[in-house]
């Protein structure tokens, strides 16, 4: 893989020798499943806070008080929002039925791209690249793996690089 800018792409030379295999719908359900259960505790956790927020902001004599509380209560259903637009990416992207599948032989460090827009603020993207070899042909390269993927992996582990379509 080759990374340029902010887009990651495959080599002509990966698609020549990477093997694209499919999930099973069994095996998309689970992966469903274990990404909801996941999330779901994210998704307690801040409505909780937001409960204890709300509570407080009732409760609360003053208006220091009240206000800090109202925004509080603003932030934290911002919050739980935002969350629930990341499950609903999430599982968008654990729909994808094909994936290439390699060995995990070495990490590279974590690579981070700052914005070159002309927009205010600062912005940068993370890319995670690992050196992998595909079991099938031998065929060995860099690959970019999610953040999640990248925390987890060691040497020796298989990760699987969801794709688009059924071929690279």
């Amino acid at each position: 893989m080759v990374r340029k800018d902010e887009v990651v792409s495959f080599t002509d030379s990966d698609r020549a020798n990477l093997t694209v295999h499919k999930y099973g719908q069994a095996e998309i359900d689970e992966k469903c499943r274990e990404y909801k259960k996941k999330y779901l505790k994210k998704q307690a956790v801040l409505m909780v806070l937001l409960a204890c927020t709300v509570v407080l902001a009732i409760v609360g004599h003053g208006q220091l008080l009240e206000l800090v509380m109202d925004l509080s209560t603003a932030f934290f259903v911002f919050l739980v929002l935002l969350e629930r637009s990341y499950k609903k990416k999430g599982l968008h992207f654990l729909h994808r039925r094909h994936y290439v599948e390699v060995e995990v032989l070495g990490k590279l460090s974590e690579e981070v791209v700052p914005d070159t827009t002309l927009s205010p603020g600062a912005y940068a993207s993370s890319f995670w690249p690992v050196i992998g070899r595909d079991e099938a042909t031998g065929y060995i390269s860099t690959f970019y793996i999610s953040e999640d993927q990248y925390m987890d992996a060691s040497r020796g582990d298989k990760v699987q690089i969801p794709i688009k379509g059924d071929r690279l």
